[in-house]
């Protein structure tokens, strides 16, 4: 069952008659707010929402709760929207939803914003019909229910939704819940962006990106000028792949979405900049590692190592399980690298792993310790690292930490080899030689002993030259043992 507040259900309850036609004073009020006139809005607003007319009230509550002409004030704003919700104002219940779903000064809560989206449908609210259908699209506050999301698209399309156009059009362009059908999507698309809907010329874009790019350059370009960031980056990139598309353009996009805060396009700025402008480059960069890119850390480390590891620290105070591993290689200190490391494993970091067992195998104060050793051995190996799989192998073989398991070492040995690794490669070849916990079998051996050699192994390439000259597990071929007799004496 849907759960609300109390504040909510006890604004259900309210019984009052559904509010009168705005009087003229209401009406020019709202035509100042629409024009812009955000000052002289409120000076007229302010007493006729105290007098309790609810489209004064609604309208004041969007003022604090957007900061149009006063300061931000979610307080005041909640506290003018529920007066008018209580007296049915559609408008006021469908902003109220919006400051339960995005957490405006009231604990963030899905299912009471779903309730006033609802309240605010049943009052054929259009943007409250898109912002309910949208619960039901994502599974917020409701359960997920994609027809019934689409009806209510569809309803507040024809109510003059503009946004419920672009969802119509985004579900007709990736095929949920409806067909994918590149036409209805673009119409759809184009018919939100004639209402004004800024993100449906970016899916506009998208929808014809592959296709026909120019069209997707001029959905994008409109988008852009209207100050859509991501549109900008968008726009950026396809241009860079369009052959003669001036640089200078490029740039200004760029710069327009990373003025805006987006990553990535403070990155690519930081690249495009870097020997051309080395102090740009640098301060986008750094903007671009600020949040967290691992590859705008890459770039500045290779300008100023120090950076680099200040960085590193920051982020991984903040949990970044690369950041930490990389704190953990460049550790002079074996305890610090395996505090790093340790920090990277618990999260499931693969290569921090492996070289944590590295590091107990080793012995980090004094005598090795093979249990954790073959613990994390088990975790990198079980991800697929194949060095770590050829260690878990020696430790199973040894009883090293573990139980004393030869056929589950040759289980990890054949893992590791079968993934590249020419030391496992080696090591199977040699229990099959010896027979070491299952049946001697040479021609195994020879197998092995000849993929390892295959990658310049000299060891193996010597073993090799031993079979082929004395007919072990091969035929007997003396042209070949002198061949790879000569290659084991050249490694």
């Amino acid at each position: 069952m849907m759960r609300t507040s109390s504040l909510l259900c006890s604004a259900m309850l309210l019984m009052s008659p559904a509010p009168a036609a705005p009087t003229q004073d209401v009406a020019d009020a709202v035509y100042l707010y629409k024009r812009g006139e955000f000052r002289k809005a409120f000076a007229a607003l302010k007493p006729l929402a105290a007098a309790g007319d609810p489209v004064a009230q609604a309208s004041l509550g969007r003022m604090y709760l957007q900061g149009d002409g006063v300061d931000k004030n979610y307080a005041e704003a909640l506290d003018w929207l529920q007066r008018a919700a209580a007296q049915h104002s559609a408008v006021a219940e469908n902003l109220l939803g919006t400051m339960y779903a995005e957490g405006l000064g009231v604990e963030k809560q899905a299912a009471t914003a779903a309730a006033y989206y609802q309240r605010a449908a049943e009052h054929d609210d259009p943007a409250g019909m898109n912002n309910l259908a949208a619960a039901y699209e994502a599974g917020q506050g409701l359960a997920q229910d994609l027809p019934k999301a689409i009806a209510l698209y569809r309803r507040a399309a024809a109510a003059g939704s503009p946004a419920a156009h672009r969802h119509l059009g985004q579900l007709y362009l990736s095929g949920s819940g409806l067909p994918r059908d590149l036409g209805q999507a673009r119409d759809w698309l184009q018919r939100a962006a004639a209402l004004g809907d800024v993100p449906a010329l970016y899916f506009l874009g998208k929808s014809w990106e592959a296709e026909r790019p120019e069209q997707a350059i001029a959905a994008y370009r409109r988008a852009a000028q209207s100050g859509m960031s991501l549109a900008m980056r968008e726009l950026a990139e396809l241009l860079q792949k369009t052959p003669n598309a001036p640089q200078d353009e490029v740039l200004q996009w760029l710069e327009g979405a990373a003025r805006q805060g987006d990553a990535y396009a403070q990155l690519q700025l930081g690249r495009l900049y870097a020997g051309k402008d080395a102090g740009k480059s640098r301060h986008w960069l750094q903007q671009a590692a600020a949040q967290g890119s691992m590859e705008a850390l890459l770039a500045l480390g290779a300008q100023d190592p120090a950076m680099l590891t200040q960085a590193y620290e920051k982020l991984a105070a903040q949990g970044h399980a690369d950041a930490q591993y990389n704190l953990g290689v460049s550790a002079t200190d074996p305890r610090q690298a395996r505090d790093w490391y340790l920090q990277a494993a618990r999260q499931g970091h693969v290569k921090a792993q492996s070289n944590l067992a590295a590091l107990y195998a080793r012995g980090i104060e004094g005598a090795p310790d093979y249990t954790q050793a073959a613990h994390w051995y088990r975790q990198a190996a079980e991800a697929g690292d194949m060095a770590a799989q050829n260690n878990l192998a020696a430790l199973l073989e040894n009883g090293q930490g573990v139980t004393r398991d030869v056929a589950a070492a040759r289980h990890w040995y054949q893992r590791a080899a079968e993934n590249g690794s020419v030391a496992a490669m080696m090591n199977l070849a040699t229990i099959y030689w010896q027979g070491r916990g299952t049946a001697r079998n040479e021609a195994e051996a020879a197998i092995w002993y000849r993929r390892a050699a295959e990658k310049g192994n000299a060891a193996a390439c010597a073993r090799l030259a031993y079979l082929l000259r004395e007919g072990r597990g091969v035929a007997r071929d003396l042209e070949q043992a002198k061949l790879w007799e000569s290659r084991s004496k050249a490694q």
